[in-house]
């Protein structure tokens, strides 16, 4: 797959829910993600099989300009932790092109920082905290 990605020039929309990930899978995937010679514009990791760090798929999008403005983290619990890194990143505007959030699995703490977010944050249009 992650070949496969770098030579794709014409790949808009990936849906990764069903695969079984870890840090290691997503980190692979995410060196070829990120840096292939089109424009990625959706990626879905929904799923409870996956269990990426948020931090790690954060700095990959952050590390390489991703131009993704759908991101669909839905279905599996990213935690308070998760939800601040992803907080800060938004807040600071660190992911410009990311106009749709579908994410969850977290508490009291990350939903104040995700909200709190979206008074900097920029690009975002549409939050999903189903």
């Amino acid at each position: 797959i992650a070949m496969g990605l770098r030579r794709s020039a014409t790949l808009l929309e990936i849906n990764l829910s069903h695969c079984q990930l870890g840090n290691q899978g997503v980190s692979v995937l995410a060196e070829n993600l990120f840096s292939f010679d089109g424009i990625l514009q959706k990626l879905s990791l929904a799923d409870r099989f996956i269990t990426i760090s948020v931090r790690s798929l954060v700095d990959a999008m952050i590390e390489h300009e991703s131009q993704i403005t759908h991101l669909n983290l839905n279905g599996f619990s990213i935690g308070d932790e998760g939800a601040s890194y992803l907080a800060n990143a938004l807040a600071a505007n660190a992911l410009p092109h990311l106009t749709w959030l579908s994410v969850g699995g977290f508490g009291d703490d990350g939903l104040v920082n995700l909200v709190s977010a979206l008074m900097t944050n920029q690009a975002l249009k549409e939050l999903d905290l189903t």
